[in-house]
């Protein structure tokens, strides 16, 4: 089993708390940080080092990727547009058909930006959550423009990179007084954290493998700081700061290790926490649009009892979504 599948279950876990009780995780948006690190790190250890060495080509990266995420997300949308036809309010509709048009050309973040930050009427946008799907897809097309642009010269590539990353985090740390909602939905902020799974591959892949019982225990202390970031801190955190560094840090920390093979806790392998693992990216997609269109039926917040059943309702969707 897939150690990196238990840092997946541990974000989705901390996003659905967020969303379905976010009073036990008031900072559980953070697992969507943790999860741009994850993908930087599986992406291009799957695809995208082949790419650089011009192994594999953009067109059969982008096939892959699409038959990865579409399925899925199809399915969801289809169901979601016919129950989001019971919304009562009009000009709730209209948003969700604006960020419905917006999917296939990844640019939801840009028209979920345009109506206000993350937290602003957030029940009524049964799309929400797809922002970082859009910023994931754009950051893969800029990263197959500079693959062509450096003409497969891995190193020339990483130092461009490298560059890149070093200014997405100026770019936030000046944006945020400015343009908070900026800062959160667009790429530019946000390359540095997929970029640091990229970096994390490429030098944990050139170290020499470790079974140290100590770096064990320090892929578990990497897990409880996520875990501590998604119950420590709250909407009022600032992005990009403690939060986000501690989180990102310790993930990109537990992936290098993942890759030294120098971590065989049992809870990385455990078989119901690589499942929900397995099962995150669906799990993603169906938890948000049922949370919100019950709290949008409802007119109120939901109770313990409503958000668990939402829950457990995500849970079997996705369940057979992934089969």
């Amino acid at each position: 089993m897939c150690p990196i599948d238990a840092l997946r279950a541990i974000a989705v876990v901390l996003v659905l708390l967020f969303h379905a009780c976010p009073a036990h995780a008031p900072g559980g948006f953070i697992g969507v940080d943790v999860f741009f690190v994850i993908s930087g790190f599986v992406i291009f250890q799957s695809y995208l080092d082949r790419l650089t060495t011009g192994s594999a080509s953009l067109a059969s990266f982008y096939e892959a990727r699409f038959r990865r995420l579409a399925p899925a997300l199809v399915s969801m949308l289809v169901l979601t547009s016919i129950a989001a036809t019971a919304i009562p309010l009009p000009d709730d509709l209209i948003r969700y058909a604006r960020s419905l048009f917006a999917q296939p050309v990844y640019l939801q973040n840009f028209v979920l930006w345009d109506e206000g930050d993350y937290f602003s009427r957030a029940a009524t946008k049964p799309l929400l959550h797809t922002w970082s799907l859009a910023v994931e897809e754009q950051f893969y097309i800029v990263f197959g423009f500079f693959v062509l642009l450096c003409k497969r010269r891995k190193t020339r590539f990483l130092a461009i990179f490298l560059a890149f990353n070093v200014i997405s985090l100026a770019v936030g740390h000046v944006l945020t007084p400015i343009s908070p909602k900026t800062v959160f939905f667009m790429l530019p902020t946000r390359i540095w954290q997929l970029s640091l799974g990229i970096f994390t591959y490429v030098i944990a892949s050139h170290l020499t493998s470790s079974r140290s019982p100590v770096l064990k225990s320090a892929a578990v202390g990497a897990a409880l700081i996520i875990l501590l970031c998604g119950i420590g801190f709250d909407e009022e955190a600032r992005f990009p700061g403690l939060q986000s560094f501690l989180a990102c840090g310790a993930t990109a920390h537990a992936l290098g290790l993942f890759q030294l093979q120098s971590s065989r806790a049992a809870f990385f392998t455990w078989a119901p926490v690589s499942y929900v693992g397995k099962i995150s990216y669906v799990l993603y997609l169906w938890h948000w649009p049922i949370i919100s269109l019950m709290i949008v039926k409802l007119d109120r917040e939901l109770t313990i009892t409503e958000a668990t059943l939402a829950l457990a309702g995500s849970a079997l969707l996705s369940v057979l979504t992934y089969r």
